[in-house]
């Protein structure tokens, strides 16, 4: 290699970086620098190709981001649904729920087929149970100290019954708090055989009752001592069931003389059995309660709605009764399973409930009767007074609130 030539060969390579480097320059610069930057572009870049790849669908694209802002915002107004459906739509959903709130069961039961049932009765055929959030089966239990014992046992829980059996079982332990009245006062009428004419003629003759403790005995312990005739003058014959049926048929086998009966009975006793009125009851005017609503404090306490719902169908039921005779009458055909239009008349003018004055409340006076009767025999009794069984409170709040039978 002679000198020009190693020359022109020693100065190539020493123009070589030169040259690189001005031709990176022309690039945009070298590559390590630019790299990081490079991505943010070369992504902008590629977002170009993407749009421009579909040139046709393009447009649609754009106006598919176009409507993708009515997405966003309706992304955003979600954020409004989504609080709608906690707040908005969450309150018709509560007040939903508490309009299609499953209608709570309960049982009442009655101790006897007689009007003195009629606001329970009168509640099933106009759906006042329903309107007021309860399905309602109503069960007859003869006798009341059976409709106690049921209602303790838990296999009811309302009681239609006699005062005194609700009572007395407290005496024994029980804790069962009064809490409406059906029938204030006594409606009954005592009937016997000819030759019995006054209330003093029924000393040493059998008369036909339920059970001892019940009302239509009790009724004899208050009674009898106004005419100067002692409760041990008489002989008590008891008929546990069939109710006022059951006693006529007694008298007709010889079994007693006379009979303690409720209005619907009256004219059947008279005309199919020969019997005659010794007493009017009704017409005393005695303080006393006949037939009450009891309950269980402790179930009452812990089952408000229940408790409300009870009330305000039982009231709105004796209401009804009051103001609408007509319609009255063809249930009272329905339940005491008879189509005698005396019967059911009587039955109707001459039940208790019909004296009931506002709301259903219990009168403490009464139940005192009670338990003063009780003490006669019952040295438990002794002492007590009418307020320890006695809660109108529930009634009072219902009244207090606006409520109106």
């Amino acid at each position: 290699m002679n000198e020009s030539t190693t020359f022109r060969y020693r100065s190539f390579w020493l123009t070589l970086p030169l040259v690189l480097t001005m031709l990176l320059g022309a690039c945009g610069g070298s590559a390590s620098p630019s790299s990081a930057p490079a991505a943010p572009s070369s992504a902008a870049a590629s977002a170009k190709p993407a749009a421009s790849a579909a040139p046709a669908s393009a447009k649609p694209a754009a106006s598919t981001q176009a409507s993708a802002k009515p997405a966003a915002s309706g992304a955003a107004s979600a954020k409004p649904a989504a609080s709608g459906a906690a707040s908005g739509a969450a309150k018709p959903a509560a007040s939903g729920s508490a309009a299609a709130k499953p209608a709570a069961s309960i049982k009442v039961g009655y101790a006897s087929p007689q009007a003195n049932s009629m606001p329970f009765w009168v509640a099933s055929e106009t759906g006042l149970w329903q309107k007021n959030g309860l399905n309602a089966e109503s069960i007859l239990v003869e006798g009341s100290p059976k409709t106690v014992a049921a209602l303790l046992g838990g296999d009811i829980q309302f009681a239609l019954v006699g005062s005194a059996a609700s009572v007395t079982s407290n005496l024994n332990g029980a804790d069962l708090e009064l809490i409406a009245t059906a029938a204030p006062g006594l409606s009954f009428r005592i009937y016997a055989k000819p030759g019995i004419n006054s209330v003093a003629d029924l000393k040493g003759k059998g008369i036909a009752i339920s059970t001892i403790g019940t009302d239509p005995d009790f009724a004899l312990r208050l009674i009898l001592p106004k005419y100067n005739v002692n409760y041990s003058d008489i002989k008590v014959v008891q008929f546990p069931s069939g109710g006022d049926p059951s006693r006529l048929a007694g008298i007709q086998a010889g079994q007693a003389d006379a009979a303690v009966l409720s209005p619907g009975s009256f004219g059947v006793a008279e005309k199919e059995f020969g019997l005659h009125q010794v007493l009017d009851l009704a017409k005393e005017n005695l303080q006393y309660e006949q037939a009450t609503i009891a309950v269980s404090r402790k179930w009452a306490t812990s089952h408000t709605d229940e408790m409300n719902g009870f009330l305000k169908t039982f009231s709105q039921s004796i209401a009804n009764i009051q103001a609408n005779k007509d319609a009255t009458l063809p249930v009272l055909k329905k339940y005491l399973k008879t189509d005698s239009d005396q019967i059911v008349n009587e039955a109707y003018e001459g039940n208790n409930v019909l004296k009931v004055k506002g709301l259903p409340y219990v009168s403490e006076p009464g139940v005192q009767s009670v338990i003063d009767l009780l003490a006669e025999s019952e040295p438990k009794a002794k002492g007590h007074k009418a307020s320890e069984y006695v809660d109108n409170s529930w009634l009072k709040k219902l009244e207090d609130s606006g409520f109106k039978a």
